[in-house]
């Protein structure tokens, strides 16, 4: 039996302008570091899962393609005018022409990802489309799909219940899966979750580095600046 063939690919915005909602709490130098340390932790959990024939970053930024190719993966330059769900049906194409089976799409925001949430994704995925949907926005924060242009791209606020429609209307099998470690980090209070939670990632030291104050939580705050 033919082993499926299946793409990882994380979209990435430039640096300077990725996470501006967590301003509030780091400084741009830090909150650089950040978007850098959780794009490699993200890649990190991918390559290593050793499921992926093949890892693509989507991004203008020459400061992530470059963090990609360190990494073994393929920097991809935005190719398409549109936006990022745009680029990404782009590459789903380029991929079905190339006679890929699964495109595996995940936010560079999720640092808690862990090789083994790869392997239970797509464990769980029996073709047609896999969703992780956030609880807090109903956001998608990862996405499988089988072939990879089986549906549009909708990534952003409240796409998790689109995709789940757009699958029904075509007759498409969807499920839903949860997984904890997927959760992406984009609000000041997500940097409490992040100390809490992503012990031992590249982003939790940089967040400790940092010395922020994430809300509601005196003890990690004391600690992140001890």
């Amino acid at each position: 039996m033919r082993t499926p063939r299946i793409c990882g690919v994380v979209p990435m915005k430039p640096v300077t302008l990725a996470k501006s909602r967590l301003s509030a709490a780091l400084q741009p130098e830090a909150r650089a570091a950040l978007v850098r340390a959780m794009a490699a932790d993200v890649l990190d959990a991918l390559v290593s899962s050793r499921r992926l024939e093949r890892v693509v970053v989507v991004t203008s930024d020459p400061s992530l393609g470059a963090l990609a190719v360190e990494r073994g993966c393929v920097a991809a330059p935005e190719r398409v005018p549109g936006g990022l769900n745009c680029q990404l049906e782009a590459v789903a194409e380029a991929l079905e022409l190339e006679g890929f089976d699964t495109m595996l799409v995940v936010p560079a925001d999720v640092p808690c990802l862990r090789p083994a949430d790869v392997c239970r994704l797509l464990d769980a995925h029996a073709g047609g489309v896999t969703a992780c949907v956030s609880t807090v926005d109903q956001g998608t924060n990862a996405l499988v799909v089988s072939p990879p242009g089986a549906v549009p791209m909708l990534f952003g606020p409240g796409s998790g219940p689109r995709y789940l429609g757009a699958c029904r209307s075509r007759g498409i099998a969807a499920r839903e899966l949860v997984i904890d470690g997927l959760r992406d980090v984009d609000r000041p209070a997500d940097l409490e979750w992040l100390g809490e939670e992503g012990v031992g990632t590249r982003s939790w030291s940089v967040l400790r580095r940092s010395g922020v104050r994430a809300p509601r939580s005196s003890h990690w705050e004391a600690s992140c600046v001890a």
